[in-house]
């Protein structure tokens, strides 16, 4: 329902509440003075027609009594007149009128009580007014009085007049009310629903990106305060939106920079890294060879640097490998999978090697758990490299536990949370220090250098995490084990941008 129309209703409402008692106090003020009038004449009426009766009575003259009550009646037909002697029987009466259980009464009591008595009596289809009088055959009022006189007059003219009032109140009630609500509805509808709607069109407008609307309104009421308001707003949020997007684009420039800043660094690491594995196995390949060419060598020691000759370029063939992993994975194929069963193949892979080294491996499952959009091989990547880690620091006796259940990732906003499954794996290992933890999960960082360890094992998981949407941490106590928690979203690795912008 529409402002203007609530107003107009109220309004309304009010007046016809308003007027409404009005003109029943002044329906109750005029019935009051009718009567009064009545009254008023009726006693007139009755304290002539008592006096004449009473002179009547002293000169024992009962026939001019009735004569007395017709002239009365020719001169107000209107009026009953009834004469009751003190036994309260009915002696003399107006042409036309009779006698009631209800006169009787009254006049019993008028003639008992010495006092004259008014009564409006509506239980009647047309009220009535009575009034008793007590008659005394003396001058001197404080003798008995020896009868009563009973006038009745019908109140129609009275009845008539209160119908007519009541109509004239009504038709004046409802043509004001009628007036109000019309004058109401054209004010409400040129001063608020008007103003509201073009308000209500301007930000719908707005909401559409036409930053043009205005409203303009140069009224000097509390509408034209709004409108005023609203303008301004409008400009506020078009400025607003040129600095953020402004921002938005000095911050890309600034992602890009950083990023090229990353690659380099990224770069200048691998390159170091790279330096420092392959300048390695070149010294010794290069003592080695240096070591032939100086003097002639027997056949077992020629075949001895020859050995060594093969397991450096080995190593280098190794390295190499890794690296080209790293640097050019293969693109993701990413599908609904289930995490259990990619888990479950890289432990049978790896069960052999815990039995030797008497490490025993428990894998956790939440029930239930919902399909992962992801690249099943690169799954079995991240939990080959995260178990091959855990072993390696684990101790005969000790324990792997894997654990796969539910979790949630924030948005990139950082407002919202994303479903997501969660991959942890734990060991009661040697554990790492905080120095090493720093460091855990960048290229070419090792612990295990003179095992064969080319650091590239966590770099590589990172990097399918981060292709995957998802979150990797590492937690350790030394001496007490190592945590790697894997969290990947859900709906892969565009869901929570989808989340962000729902």
């Amino acid at each position: 329902m529409r402002v203007s129309t609530k107003m107009t209703l109220g309004l309304s409402a009010t007046c016809l509440v308003i007027m409404g008692l009005r003109g029943y106090s002044q329906l109750r003020s005029e019935e009051h003075d009718l009567r009064a009038e009545v009254e008023r004449e009726i006693r007139l009426l009755g304290d002539a027609v008592r006096v004449a009766i009473e002179n009547s009575l002293r000169d024992r003259q009962m026939q001019d009594i009735q004569r007395l009550l017709g002239a009365a009646d020719q001169m107000d037909p209107t009026v009953d007149i009834l004469f009751y002697d003190a036994a309260n029987q009915l002696r003399a009466n107006s042409p036309g009128s009779s006698s009631d259980a209800m006169l009787e009464r009254m006049s019993a009591d008028s003639s008992a009580t010495d006092r004259s008595g008014l009564v409006f009596d509506q239980a009647r289809p047309v009220g009535r007014v009575v009034l008793t009088l007590p008659l005394h055959a003396e001058e001197n009022t404080a003798q008995k009085p020896i009868g009563s006189l009973v006038l009745t007059r019908p109140l129609t003219e009275m009845a008539r007049d209160l119908t007519e009032t009541r109509r004239a109140i009504l038709d004046s009630v409802l043509l004001l009310v009628l007036a109000a609500t019309a004058l109401q509805f054209v004010l409400g509808q040129i001063y608020v629903t008007r103003p509201l709607t073009t308000m209500a069109r301007a930000m719908q407008k707005l909401r559409s990106n036409e930053w043009s609307s205005r409203l303009g309104y140069d009224r000097k009421d509390e509408v034209g305060l709004l409108g005023q308001e609203f303008d301004a707003m409008v400009v506020a949020l078009e400025e607003a939106r040129q600095r953020i997007a402004r921002e938005i684009e000095s911050r890309t420039n600034l992602e890009r920079g950083l990023q090229q800043v990353d690659k380099l660094v990224t770069v200048g690491q691998i390159s170091a890294g790279l330096a420092h594995e392959i300048g390695s196995p070149l010294q010794i390949m290069n003592g080695r060879a240096r070591a032939l060419l100086a003097r002639d060598h027997s056949a077992e020691e020629t075949r001895k640097h020859a050995r060594v000759f093969a397991e450096q370029t080995d190593r280098i063939t190794r390295i190499v490998d890794q690296l080209l992993q790293f640097a050019r994975r293969r693109p993701a194929r990413f599908a609904e999978n289930n995490l259990v069963g990619p888990v479950r193949a890289v432990l049978e892979l790896i069960e052999p090697t815990a039995r030797r080294r008497e490490v025993t491996i428990e894998l956790q499952c939440a029930p239930e758990m919902p399909p992962v959009v992801s690249d099943v091989d690169q799954i079995q990547q991240i939990v080959l490299n995260l178990s091959k880690n855990a072993l390696e620091a684990s101790h005969p006796g000790g324990r792997i536990t894997i654990r796969i259940g539910p979790s949630s990732l924030r948005t990139n906003g950082g407002s919202r949370l994303a479903p997501a499954a969660r991959l942890e794996v734990e060991d009661d290992g040697s554990g790492m220090s905080a120095d090493v933890l720093d460091k855990l999960f960048d290229p070419f960082f090792t612990t295990r250098s003179a095992e064969g360890g080319t650091g590239l094992g966590l770099a590589v998981v990172k990097a399918i995490v981060s292709e995957h949407g998802g979150g990797i941490s590492a937690s350790s106590t030394p001496g007490r084990g190592s945590r790697i928690t894997v969290d990947l979203p859900l709906g892969g690795p565009h869901s929570q941008e989808r989340i962000q912008e729902a």
